[in-house]
């Protein structure tokens, strides 16, 4: 096969002659010199500052308060102004071609029936400004930076048969399966054209109809895309070829659009934290990097398979800039996902945050980004955009069990991937991994801690069983629960104060090796969270 080379003389490998060609043929559609001074601006818009991006995903639209742009607002976003969001994600593509705002392409959400029955979608769209033109120049007004987010998978009408799209109903040779075969049959399969030539279209209406001064493809809402993932099976190489080859022809199209308009368009990705696991479902987010597809990486969402530091150095590698995902499943109670929280549920929900977005700083990321979180008047839109405010706040630090991604990658997957919780085995030793975002010595040195508490939960745990703990190489002592343990199983949370000198800045390793299990124990005994809660004494 004969070698292709750069201007120099000198070859090149596969990844610079594709970046090459594809962007040859932007430049040759819009013209090569204005091209270049294109380039040049939206790499200056991609690195404008962005504490805190809010993504919302226009649920506000369906509330009663939203009949008029100014309650629709004062549901979510006027109470943001002030803090430290600079940016917002509106989604209003839900499922598959049901959309929350007036597009020309798709099937605009008209229901006004049981949870549905607050929906303004129409009434905002009669009254001349639909969702999204309202928070864009909500946006304008207030200098924050407008993305429109569309979810390039969406299986909540599985639970909600409503959301189900006409094009959906329409078109059962393009879904994953028929009702009944699977958990997510309802997703779209992006093998098929007709799937890709809609998801397409539909970003194209947006781009030429709405002023946003961006757009994001979120591919973990929910990560399917290839019938082999719905076997548990890693995709094919012409899988990560078709979705390639997709977000190539979308920057193709968003550099037209910002030559016409004389201003950049930037397309931000959501995708697994892991490049692996990014592979697997068909995204090869190095490659879309290297030729130059994308302007903005946004790395998990409600899993964290790697450390921050892990997506954050690949997107840096080229010069884009990162925003790790923070969940409502990121660290939180179970209270949280009840909806139903107390006041120390609360703290501790604010408290996970804090360590979360203090991770996510010490890893060099850019800013951070808020996922289906939406009190616009909490306090966490005023405090997790700035590290230096963060330093002297409160902290969980947390490795935690959240929602199932086997799911999506197969059975067996998460537990391949290291994440909680882990099943401890006698006579074996298991490993779970957290981050810390500070100095602990040098603050405990200072004399400026209040707290150091290490929890770990086990469930199924009984008095009868042996189990030696070690954290970062060094033995853990006076770990015990809150109550005395019994030689009936039961889940219990086991309590230390670490030594100071014993947490890293950085990766943390808890190791737990059960040296005898309880004979009587009928269920497997499981480590399903750890939790290190640094205190400073605030409120």
């Amino acid at each position: 096969m004969r070698d292709h080379h750069d201007k120099s003389g000198k070859p090149e490998n596969r990844r610079q002659f594709i970046r090459r060609v594809a962007m040859a043929g932007v430049g040759a559609a819009i013209g090569s010199t204005a091209g270049a001074q294109m380039r040049s601006d939206r790499m200056r818009a991609a690195h404008r500052r962005r504490r805190i991006i809010f993504n919302s995903d226009g649920g506000e639209a369906l509330e009663a308060a939203s009949a008029t742009p100014e309650g629709l607002l004062g549901t979510r976003y006027s109470g943001l102004l002030g803090s430290h969001v600079d940016t917002i994600f509106h989604c209003t593509h839900w499922s598959f071609n049901l959309c929350l705002h007036n597009t020309q392409v798709g099937d605009v959400l008209t229901l006004k029936e049981g949870r549905y029955a607050d929906n303004n979608v129409q009434t905002l769209i009669a009254g001349g400004r639909d969702c999204l033109q309202v928070v864009l120049d909500f946006g304008r007004e207030n200098g924050l930076e407008v993305f429109w987010s569309m979810r390039m998978n969406d299986v909540h009408d599985v639970w909600f048969p409503e959301m189900r799209s006409q094009w959906k109903k329409r078109h059962p040779e393009c879904l994953m399966g028929k009702e009944g075969e699977a958990e997510f049959w309802s997703a779209v399969n992006y093998e098929h054209p007709d799937v890709r030539g809609q998801a397409f279209l539909l970003i194209k209406d947006v781009c030429e109809r709405y002023d946003v001064d961006g757009i994001e493809l979120d591919f973990c809402r929910a990560p399917l895309l290839f019938k082999p993932q719905m076997q548990g099976l890693p995709v094919e190489r012409k899988h990560l070829a078709m979705m390639s080859e997709f977000v190539r022809r979308v920057r193709t199209m968003t550099e037209s659009v910002s030559e016409r308009r004389k201003r950049p368009l930037l397309i931000a990705v959501r995708v697994p934290d892991s490049p692996v696991v990014c592979r697997r479902i068909g995204l090869d987010v190095e490659d879309w990097l290297g030729e130059e597809l994308i302007d903005i990486l946004v790395p998990g969402g409600d899993w964290h398979l790697v450390p921050h530091a892990v997506p954050v150095s690949l997107g840096h590698k080229y010069n884009v800039p990162v925003y790790p995902c923070i969940s409502p499943y990121t660290g939180t109670p179970p209270a949280y996902m009840r909806g139903s929280l107390t006041a120390e549920d609360r703290k501790a929900v604010l408290s996970a945050w804090r360590g979360e977005a203090a991770s996510i700083w010490h890893s060099g990321a850019d800013g951070v980004y808020f996922f289906n979180v939406f009190s616009p008047e909490d306090q966490r839109w005023r405090e997790l955009g700035d590290p230096a405010l963060l330093a002297g706040l409160d902290k969980t630090y947390v490795a935690y069990s959240a929602k199932t991604l086997d799911s999506y990658l197969g059975e067996g997957q998460e537990a391949a991937l290291g994440m909680p919780p882990v099943l401890l085995r006698e006579g074996e030793t298991q490993v779970v991994r957290f981050h810390v975002g500070e100095n602990v010595r040098q603050e405990a040195a200072e004399e400026a801690l209040s707290e150091l508490k290490l929890s770990l939960y086990l469930g199924q745990l009984t008095s009868q069983d042996d189990i030696s703990f070690r954290l970062n190489g060094t033995a853990l002592s006076g770990l015990k629960p809150p109550n005395p343990l019994s030689a009936t199983a039961a889940d219990h949370w086991l309590e230390c104060a670490p030594n100071p000198t014993q947490i890293n800045q950085g990766e943390n390793r808890v190791e737990a090796t059960l040296n005898r299990r309880s004979k009587d124990a009928q269920e497997p005994l499981l480590l399903s969270d750890v939790w290190l809660s640094i205190g400073y004494g605030d409120v």
